[in-house]
């Protein structure tokens, strides 16, 4: 149900008086300096208190709802300040602005500490008014707003979109008495989305704002709010943690954060939300653990000044959930690892640490939502045969809890995160990438996948016509007619017996291939196989293991170093700076040992092996690599380069640097590097990059009008050969605006 939200508040206000004020907390006041870098004070400086949260215990009310948020104080001569008789329980987030200085954003400062210090930077230099977002903030009434959060959620770089901040543009600013902001966002930044956040109104996120223009007036409303009581066998619980959280995760609706808890009636009160969306609202599971779960509910509390009313909200029995975390090189756990559970429904974590021998067992779980179960341990990750893993977020597993799980086995092995890259083979029914609907389970038992239909057949030794004892048969979905680009289902690989073979492709797949392996002999593929035509039988020709072993170019042997096996149509994404290929189910992959050498398992067809290490790199070729290979790394080549262009060209710039030869034809077969972007003067560096022939290319986004797209356009293009080791300026590339773009832009 729904009420006025002014009438709610007048019902509720003793009661929150009492839960949140009836502490007796010490009442003192808030002194302190602000001064420069050089410790000199900074005179006329508005210090702010902007919100706050108690020191001890359980938050009641909101971070910007406690009396004392929203008072503020300004320096003397001195650089001094004093706000009088502030709440001495409770930890400011303080914002500082003074003119001539960035805004300061101080948190968890404590008045009850004696005289607080804060250092302002000072402004950088100005710039022209086409590179600033300037806008001005008021409210429902139309009065300005005066220090509202102006955070920058994103920057547009031409078809490039990041969080994170370009050289010479702001990351945040604050609105000033009258309500007005500016923030920088010089070129290559074509727009900005933001986040505008005030006391005691509601969050509001503005996309696509491009600098310069005319000035913007953004209008912050009172939101709504959402109430309700908890209850347990009949009887109000306190001390519980409720928030709530927009329906969709993306930052262009992202609202709510704000948490607080139940007060000794139960009952609790969250404000300020934005309206018109639809909310989760969960109870943390922290502060739930010995009394149950609370299920989520669900629901769009309306416009402007609404209050949803939960009623009595009851706390049910949850589930258990019990297993152990084991390490592969049969190690124990070491001292500070954490079994971490989050929710996908909810902004709420829940974190255990592990005994050395990784038992653990958690109660009251909610039984009817996605939840996420991650290790934090430096030094390994989840192995990939953990039967829940999330294929395109490896390091967690992800899946429900209809009922108690006590045999949940987690498996990690040696290696960092990024070892555990995520699959490029995206295009997987939801079952396969992302098993979140099904129960959860890691190695002790297999994923029960649906089945929509099934490939079957023999597999015999090409010369002998005996069947094999002992293979395993991978299956795929065949996204061409002819069954060229493949999208790898691992979940459901098998090992066939004697001969024979069964395996399950997804509801959804129509177009299959499968590719049958076994030990000395080279693989086979099937041609693309249509749904209803369920059988496959082939012959598989004995051959030998690409082997051989690893120098750098003083001719040591080099251990650890990656080598893959890589074939025309493989796909995925090459990362020279952290020597990672991130590559698809078909692809074979070892590691060097003490002395350098390396064994792959056979591959058929036009193949080559790529080495990756920090001493350097190596391509060869299947005519060259032979059945015993000795591949000598080539030490990793340094580039940098200035682009120009016009001077009035304002948008974005990419450089793309790209081996020819072998590698080229991977590339063309589906696999890439990330583009680079320089920073304001055009410069850019590759610190690693393979030496050899290479193509670097200058692009500009361009957009076209039929079909409206943005694409890439290349501007510039110069062959080039990297010696080994070798450190190179390419100097400036100059590039001039294609006539396409002219026209485009017209």
């Amino acid at each position: 149900m729904t009420t006025s939200l002014a009438a709610f508040l007048r019902l509720l206000l003793v009661g929150w008086v009492v839960a949140g004020w009836a502490r007796g907390a010490e009442r003192l006041d808030f002194v302190g300096t602000v001064e420069d870098p050089e410790g000199k004070p900074v005179p006329g400086a508005t210090v702010f208190l902007h919100t706050a949260r108690p020191r001890k215990g359980p938050a009641y009310l909101c971070p910007s709802c406690y009396p004392d948020c929203g008072r503020y104080g300004r320096t003397g001569a001195n650089g001094r300040f004093r706000i009088e008789s502030v709440d001495g329980a409770l930890l400011f987030r303080v914002v500082v602005v003074a003119e001539g200085y960035e805004p300061g954003f101080f948190k968890d400062v404590d008045a009850a500490r004696g005289p607080w210090r804060g250092v302002l930077s000072r402004s950088r230099q100005p710039v022209p008014s086409e590179h600033l977002v300037r806008g001005r903030v008021v409210d429902s009434r139309g009065d300005p707003v005066a220090f509202a959060i102006v955070e920058v959620q994103t920057y547009t770089q031409g078809s490039l979109v990041t969080g994170g901040v370009p050289a010479g543009a702001d990351a945040v600013a604050l609105t000033d008495e009258a309500g007005w902001f500016e923030l920088r966002a010089p070129p290559p930044v074509t727009s900005v989305s933001l986040r505008i956040e005030a006391q005691a109104r509601a969050p509001l996120v503005v996309e696509n704002l491009a600098p310069g223009g005319t000035e913007k007036k953004f209008v912050l409303t009172e939101g709504v709010s959402i109430t309700g009581r908890l209850v347990r066998n009949g009887r109000p619980v306190p001390d519980v943690v409720v928030g709530a959280m927009s329906a969709d995760r993306m930052y262009r609706t992202q609202a709510g954060g704000h948490e607080v808890a139940t007060g000794p009636d139960g009952r609790f009160l969250l404000v300020n939300l934005a309206p018109n969306l639809e909310y989760h609202v969960y109870g943390r599971l922290s502060s739930l653990t010995n009394l149950g779960v609370l299920p989520i509910r669900r629901g769009n509390p309306g416009g402007d000044g609404a209050v949803w009313d939960l009623g009595d909200w009851q706390i049910q029995p949850g589930n258990r959930l019990a297993g152990r975390v084991q390490l592969s090189d049969g190690k124990p756990i070491p001292a500070q690892a954490l079994l971490v559970i989050d929710r996908e429904d909810a902004w709420d974590t829940l974190a255990i640490e592990l005994p050395s021998d990784g038992r653990f067992e958690i109660p009251n779980l909610p039984p009817d939502e996605p939840l996420s179960v991650r290790v934090a341990l430096d030094g390994y990750h989840l192995a990939r045969s953990n039967g829940s893993l999330d294929w395109l977020n490896p390091w967690r597993l992800i899946g429900r809890l209809p009922e108690d799980k006590r045999d949940l086995t987690i498996l990690l092995e040696p290696g960092d995160r990024k070892t555990a890259s995520a699959d490029p083979d995206l295009y997987q029914d939801l079952e396969d990438a992302q098993p979140a609907h099904l129960p959860l389970c890691g190695v002790e038992r297999a994923l029960p996948l649906p089945v929509g239909w099934e490939i079957e057949g023999t597999v015999r030794d090409a010369d002998t016509g005996e069947p094999i004892a002992d293979f395993e048969v991978l299956p795929a979905t065949a996204l061409t007619l002819r069954g060229e680009d493949l999208a790898w289902h691992r979940r459901r690989l098998v090992q066939g017996r004697n001969g024979h073979y069964r395996v399950g492709l997804p509801p959804a797949t129509t177009r299959a291939v499968v590719e049958v392996r076994a030990p000395g002999y080279l693989p086979a593929r099937s041609p693309a196989l249509q749904k209803g035509r369920a059988r496959w039988d082939c012959e598989l020709r004995k051959g030998r293991r690409p082997a051989g072993v690893v120098l750098d170019d003083q001719a040591r042997p080099v251990k650890g170093a990656a080598v893959w096996c890589l074939a025309p149509g493989d796909r995925g994404m090459v990362s020279w700076q952290e020597l990672t290929l991130r590559v698809g189910a078909g692809v074979i992959r070892a590691m060097t040992d003490e002395q350098g050498r390396f064994e792959l398992e056979p591959r058929s067809g036009d193949w080559c092996l790529i080495v990756l290490d920090e001493a350097g790199f190596a391509c060869v070729d299947r005519a060259e690599a032979g059945s015993n290979v000795v591949v000598r790394l080539r030490p990793w080549a340094r580039v940098q380069g200035r682009v120009v262009g016009p001077a009035d060209y304002e948008g974005a710039v990419f450089v793309w640097i790209r081996r020819t030869g072998t590698w080229e034809r991977l590339e063309n077969g589906g696999f890439g590097a990330p583009l680079i972007v320089p920073d304001r003067s055009g410069r850019f560096e590759v610190k690693r990059f393979p030496p050899g022939p290479a193509i670097v290319q200058v692009s500009i986004p361009t957009r076209l009008p039929s079909p409206p797209m943005e694409i890439l356009e290349q501007v510039f293009q110069r062959r080039l050969d990297l010696p080994p080791g070798a450190e190179v300026d390419l100097g400036e590339m100059r590039w001039e605006m294609p006539d396409s773009h002219k026209t485009h832009d017209r």
